[in-house]
C-alpha cells in the first residue's frame, strides 16, 4: 500500500510548494549547521574537561608537596633527641632539663624553617592544657616566646579538638590568629598533631600561612581562567573559596549555610564527596573537577576535597557566535524560498481559485454555469472536462429528483416492515433461555441466538445463511429433515437428539415451534437444550440403582463360595501334602490351589463393592507410595520387556491419605498398563502439586459414616485454580476405544478373556472417597493415560 502524504498535511497546493522550496533549501543549512554545532560542543567539552582535569591535578600535586613538607617537619621534630628529652623533663618535672631541651629544640626548628618560611607560629602544649613553649615569626625572625606569655590557663580550644582525633594523628583547621601587636588577624592553617606515647601525651601545633596556601590553590589556568576554587570536608561544607578569601575563618568555625548540599543538591553533593565516582562532572551550567587533598602519611582527623568549578557559558562562548550565524543564515534561506514560492505559484493558482468558485455553483446546484479559463495546459483541459460534467449533471438532476420521491415511498413502507421483524426477533433473544435457530421455508438459517456459539461451537457469522442439515448432524443421521417434516404437516415435534459432531459426548433436546403468518407457516423455530448433566445424572442413577441390587446378590453368592472355597483349599492342601503322591499329581494340586486362590481373589473384589470399607487417612507421601506399588507388581510385570520410568516431584508434601487403599489402586492401575502392552514397551509414572487451569467434574460413589457405612452417590468438582496432586500413569499399549472409554469403570465391564471387570471400579471408587476425580485419554493403538487429581487435604 502506497504512502499518500496528503492524508498527513491536508494543506493547499501553494502551501506544499512554499513548504517543498523551503525544506529544499533548508536542508543543507540545517545538515551542515547540526554537525558543526555538535562536533563544536563535544570538542570544547572535552578540551574543557581535559583543562579542568589537568588544573586539578596541578593544584593537587602542588598541594600534596606543601603539606608533604609539613609532614617532614613533625616527624623530624618529634623524634628528635632533644624532643625526648623534652618529655622526660616533663615527665620527671625537671625544670632545667626541660629548658636546656627546649633551647636545642628552638635551634633545631630554626634550622628547617630558614629554608621554608611558611610557619608563623610552632607551639607545644601538654595534655593539660598548659603551653610548654611557643616559637613564632616576629620581624623575620622566629623566636621563643617568654614564659611569662605562656598561656597557663588550660586552653580548651586545643583540647577539643584533639579529643576528636585518634592518637598520633592530626586535623588542619582554618584560623585566624591575633597578630603579635594585638591589632591585625592573620589567616593561617592550624595544624594540630596529637601525641600519644606509652609514657607522654600531648599536643604539637604548627600555625602555616594561609596565604601560603592561597598561593597554590589560586594557580590560574590560562585557558580557564574564571574558575572558583573550594575546599570541603568531608561533611560538605566548605573551608576554603576562591571568591570568599576574606570569610576564611568564617567558613569553617560557622559552617556558613552556603554549603556543597545547597549549592548542589544532596545527590550531587555525595557524588562529589565520593571517592570512587569520577572525577569530573556537568552539572546544570557548570562543569565541576574533584580531587582528595591533605592525603598525608600523618593519620588524619578529617579529609578534604579540593573542587574547581568553571560557567559552561564561559567555555560555549564560540558556540553561542556560530549559533548566532547559523540561525541568520536559517533566516535567509527561509524567506527567500517563500517569496519565491509566492511568486511562481502565482501562475496556476489563480486559474484553479477561478475554477474552484465555478465547482461551488455546481454544488450550489446551479448546473447551467460554466467555466472559461485558456491557460493553454492541463489547467484548462480540466475546465473543459468540467462543463461535460456540469452539462450531464442539469441533465440528470430532473430524472433524480422524480425518482427520488419514489423510492422515499418505499423507503418508509420498508422501513415499518423492518422496525416490525426487528421486534419480533428482540422479544425472542430477550426471552428465551436456550439456544434457537430461525429457519426460512428453504431451510436455510436467519437469525440464531447467542447461546448457538456455545453449543455449536461456531460463530454467529458462520451460520446464517446455511441449511439447517449442514449444521445439525441429525438430519444426516436419519435421513431426513425435521425441519421440512413440519413445514409439510404443520405438526409439533420435540425429541432427545446428539446434534453436532463436534459435541458427540453432549444430548440436547430439540424442539420445532413453526411460526405462522397469515394463517401459514412462515419460519421455523428451532429451540435447542442442553441436558447433558441432568441426562448422565439420571443414567448413572438408574446404573448405579441396577449395580447397588446386583452387588447385594453378589456379596451374599461370593460369602457362600467363599466359605465353600475355603473347604476345598484346605481339603486339597492336606492332600497335596502326602508322601504317596507322584511328581505329576503335586503339579496338578499346585494348579488347583493357584484356581482356587484367584476364584478367592475375585470373591474378595466382589466383597469390596457390596461391602464399602472406610477410608484410613493419615499423613502420606505420595512417592513412599509408588516405591511399595512397584516393588508388589514387579513380579507379575517381569515376563515382558517394559521400561518403568518414574518422574515424582521430590518436594510434594505429606496428604491426608489412605495409603493402604490407594497402593491398591496403584497396582491395578500398572497391571492394567503392563497387560495392555504385548511384548516390550513403556509405563510412565508422574506426580507433582499444580493449580487446576479449568473446572473438573465427576459423579462418584462416596462412603458416608456411620453403623454401617453406606455408599452414596455425589457430584464431585475441583474448581480453577484450586491446589491438587496430580498423578498421571500412562503406556504405549493398545489403547481404548471410544465407546468402551464410557463404561472402562462400571463394575463387571472387561474387554479381557479372564477378567473380572472389578478392577477400574475399585480404583475410581477409591479416588472418589479421596474427594479426587479420575480420568481416561485414549485412542486405540496410541496407548493409554490414566490421570488422577486429588485435592491437597492436609
Amino acid at each position: 500500500m502506497k504512502f499518500n502524504i496528503n492524508k498527513l498535511l491536508k494543506l493547499k497546493i501553494r502551501s506544499k510548494l512554499v513548504i517543498a522550496f523551503t525544506a529544499l533549501s533548508l536542508l543543507p543549512v540545517l545538515i551542515v549547521g547540526s554537525i558543526g554545532i555538535t562536533t563544536n560542543i563535544k570538542s570544547l567539552r572535552q578540551i574543557s574537561i581535559n583543562n579542568l582535569d589537568h588544573d586539578l591535578m596541578e593544584i593537587k600535586k602542588d598541594l600534596d608537596l606543601f603539606f608533604y613538607g609539613i609532614e617532614d617537619k613533625i616527624f623530624f621534630l618529634i623524634s628528635s633527641l632533644s624532643f625526648q628529652h623534652l618529655t622526660e623533663a616533663i615527665n620527671e618535672d625537671d625544670k632545667n632539663k626541660s629548658d636546656n631541651s627546649i633551647q636545642e629544640i628552638l635551634q633545631e626548628i630554626k634550622a628547617f624553617t630558614r629554608k621554608k618560611e611558611i610557619f608563623y607560629q610552632i607551639k607545644f602544649i601538654k595534655n593539660n592544657g598548659d603551653e610548654v613553649f611557643i616559637l613564632e615569626k616576629r620581624n623575620d625572625e622566629y623566636q621563643l616566646l617568654p614564659e611569662e606569655q605562656l598561656n597557663k590557663s588550660r586552653s580548651k580550644f586545643y583540647l577539643y579538638i584533639t579529643k576528636n582525633i585518634p592518637p598520633n594523628s592530626a586535623v588542619f583547621i582554618p584560623i585566624e590568629i591575633i597578630a603579635h601587636d594585638q591589632k591585625s588577624l592573620i589567616p593561617a592553617i592550624s595544624c594540630v598533631y596529637r601525641i600519644e606515647t606509652n609514657n607522654f601525651s600531648g599536643i604539637l601545633v604548627f600555625q602555616i600561612y594561609a596565604q601560603s596556601f592561597f598561593k597554590i590553590v589560586n594557580k590560574k589556568n590560562p585557558v580557564i581562567s574564571k574558575g572558583k576554587v573550594m575546599l570541603v570536608n568531608s561533611d560538605g561544607y566548605y573551608t576554603y573559596r576562591s571568591d570568599r578569601q576574606s570569610d576564611w575563618n568564617k567558613l569553617s568555625a560557622t559552617r556558613d549555610s552556603r554549603n556543597l548540599i545547597n549549592d548542589f543538591g544532596n545527590e550531587t553533593a555525595n557524588k562529589i564527596l565520593n571517592k570512587s565516582t569520577k572525577e569530573v562532572f556537568e552539572i546544570d551550567s557548570v562543569i565541576i573537577a574533584r580531587a582528595d587533598v591533605f592525603t598525608s602519611g600523618i593519620g588524619l582527623g578529617n579529609k578534604f576535597t579540593i573542587l574547581k568549578t568553571v560557567a559552561k557559558s564561559d567555555i560555549f562562548e564560540p558556540v553561542e557566535n556560530f549559533n548566532l550565524l547559523f540561525w541568520g543564515l536559517l533566516a535567509l534561506f527561509t524567506i527567500l524560498p517563500i517569496y519565491l514560492a509566492f511568486k511562481a505559484t502565482q501562475q496556476f493558482i489563480i486559474p484553479i481559485k477561478k475554477l474552484r468558485n465555478e465547482v461551488e455553483v455546481i454544488a450550489d446546484g446551479r448546473y447551467a454555469s460554466r467555466v472559461n479559463i485558456k491557460t493553454y495546459d492541463e489547467i484548462e483541459e480540466l475546465a473543459h472536462q468540467f462543463n461535460k460534467m456540469a452539462e450531464s449533471l442539469e441533465q440528470n438532476e430532473a430524472e433524480k429528483a422524480q425518482q427520488q420521491k419514489l423510492l422515499e415511498f418505499k423507503v418508509q413502507d420498508r422501513t415499518k416492515d423492518l422496525e416490525s421483524e426487528k421486534n419480533k426477533l428482540q422479544i425472542i433473544f430477550d426471552n428465551l433461555p436456550s439456544g434457537f435457530i430461525q429457519l426460512d421455508k428453504s431451510g436455510k438459517i436467519k437469525s440464531t441466538s447467542a447461546y448457538m456459539k456455545v453449543i455449536s461451537g461456531k460463530k454467529t457469522s458462520e451460520l446464517i445463511g446455511q441449511s439447517c442439515f449442514d449444521i445439525l448432524s441429525c438430519c444426516k443421521k436419519y435421513g431426513k429433515c425435521r425441519a421440512k417434516e413440519l413445514f409439510q404437516k404443520g405438526v409439533f415435534k420435540s425429541s432427545l437428539k446428539k446434534f453436532f459432531s463436534e459435541t458427540e459426548d453432549s444430548v440436547f433436546e430439540h424442539t420445532l415451534v413453526p411460526i405462522k403468518k397469515e394463517g401459514n407457516i412462515d419460519s421455523i423455530l428451532e429451540i435447542i437444550t442442553d441436558i447433558t448433566e441432568s441426562k448422565r445424572l439420571q443414567d448413572h442413577l438408574i446404573r448405579s440403582e441396577k449395580l447397588a441390587t446386583t452387588g447385594e446378590m453378589s456379596a451374599i453368592v461370593a460369602h457362600e463360595i467363599r466359605n465353600s472355597l475355603t473347604s476345598v483349599r484346605m481339603i486339597l492342601q492336606l492332600l497335596s501334602r502326602s508322601g504317596t503322591l507322584t511328581i505329576a499329581d503335586k503339579e496338578s494340586y499346585d494348579v488347583a490351589l493357584n484356581s482356587i486362590a484367584r476364584m478367592e481373589n475375585v470373591v474378595e473384589d466382589l466383597l469390596k463393592i457390596a461391602r464399602p470399607a472406610k477410608l484410613e487417612k493419615k499423613p502420606t507421601k505420595i512417592n513412599d507410595v509408588f516405591v511399595e506399588s512397584l516393588k508388589l507388581a514387579e513380579h507379575q510385570i517381569l515376563s515382558k520387556e517394559i521400561v518403568i520410568i518414574v518422574d515424582s516431584d521430590k518436594e510434594i508434601p505429606e496428604i491426608l491419605l489412605d495409603p493402604v487403599r490407594l497402593k491398591e489402586a496403584f497396582i491395578n492401575l500398572i497391571l492394567n498398563a503392563s497387560q495392555a502392552i504385548e511384548e516390550f514397551g513403556k509405563i510412565s509414572i508422574s506426580s507433582k502439586m499444580v493449580k487446576l487451569d479449568k473446572d473438573l467434574h465427576d459423579l462418584g460413589e462416596i462412603i458416608i459414616d456411620g453403623d454401617s457405612p453406606k455408599v452414596n452417590l455425589q457430584k464431585i468438582i475441583l474448581r480453577k485454580g484450586s491446589p491438587v496432586l496430580r498423578i498421571d500413569i500412562s503406556d504405549n499399549g493398545c489403547g481404548i476405544s471410544h465407546e468402551n472409554k464410557e463404561r472402562i469403570f462400571d463394575p463387571f465391564f472387561t474387554t479381557k478373556v479372564n477378567g473380572t471387570g472389578l478392577g477400574l471400579s475399585l480404583v475410581k471408587r477409591v479416588i472418589n472417597q479421596h474427594r479426587g476425580i479420575i480420568t481416561v485419554d485414549s485412542q486405540v493403538g496410541n496407548g493409554c493415560k490414566f490421570s488422577i487429581y486429588i485435592p491437597n487435604t492436609f
